[in-house]
């Protein structure tokens, strides 16, 4: 028997089997585990330094271009107007909105400590690095107004509120944002999402002038608008923090 004219083939076999097994693919790595939460340092909440006013008229912007022109020229005065005069009440929805969102986290058993001395950008405050802030806390929470005005579009003849609130906890110990959204109350909820709250039908105004004479009303609204949102808010941080 020539051992030779065996052996060549079965080496070749051998050569074949090893050239198409694969090894093992590397397993990734775990995630790192999720930030037991118990003390938040809360970023102070600015008050507002204007508020919208819109009166979006698609329909007759397209068909009428002219008159288009002269509705946007009268909305933009017609929103300084409202903004001026609103913020002359001196209303503080910023420390209202933090003074709810801290009273609910404590409810929850979280440890709220207010972080006075983080330095802000003075052109846009709430353009902060999150994650560049050293405190004693487990996570760093942030919350600010998106828009807060009156709104009307061409579906609608009366002016309708809206509320919008940006939230973000970052945690301090890892680089991992734990809970971040949008929430909304008024015009901007969409019916069935948890982030948003439906406003009464009631609060409708149906033209500049009931508006400009019920500003007092519209800061009440806005004031209750502001609790609601901070009780959501911390139900659904709460929820997020609680998942595996």
């Amino acid at each position: 028997m020539n051992l030779r004219r065996i052996a060549a083939p079965l080496l070749l076999l051998t050569l074949i089997a090893a050239c198409g097994h694969k090894p093992p693919a590397t397993p990734a790595p775990p995630p790192p585990p999720k930030p037991i939460v118990k003390k938040i340092g809360f970023l102070p909440v600015h008050e507002l330094t204007s508020v919208s006013f819109e009166n979006k008229n698609f329909a007759l912007t397209v068909l009428f271009p002219i008159a288009g022109a002269g509705i946007s020229s009268s909305n933009k005065s017609k929103q300084q107007v409202f903004s001026a005069q609103f913020l002359a009440l001196k209303p503080t929805l910023g420390k209202q909105l933090m003074e709810s969102v801290s009273r609910e986290l404590e409810i929850e058993g979280y440890q709220v400590v207010v972080l006075e001395d983080v330095p802000r950008p003075p052109k846009d405050p709430e353009k902060i690095d999150l994650d560049k802030i050293k405190a004693d806390a487990d996570a760093i929470l942030h919350v600010y107004f998106d828009e807060i005005g009156l709104y009307s579009t061409n579906l609608s003849p009366d002016y309708l509120p809206r509320i919008n609130v940006r939230a973000a906890l970052q945690a301090t110990k890892i680089d991992d944002e734990l809970y971040g959204e949008k929430l909304c109350w008024g015009i901007d909820a969409q019916l069935g999402e948890g982030w948003a709250i439906q406003a009464d039908r009631k609060i409708a105004y149906n033209n500049f002038d009931t508006v400009m004479a019920q500003l007092p009303d519209i800061a009440n609204h806005f004031e209750g608008a502001t609790q609601a949102l901070a009780k959501r808010m911390v139900a659904r941080m709460k929820a997020e923090l609680n998942k595996p």
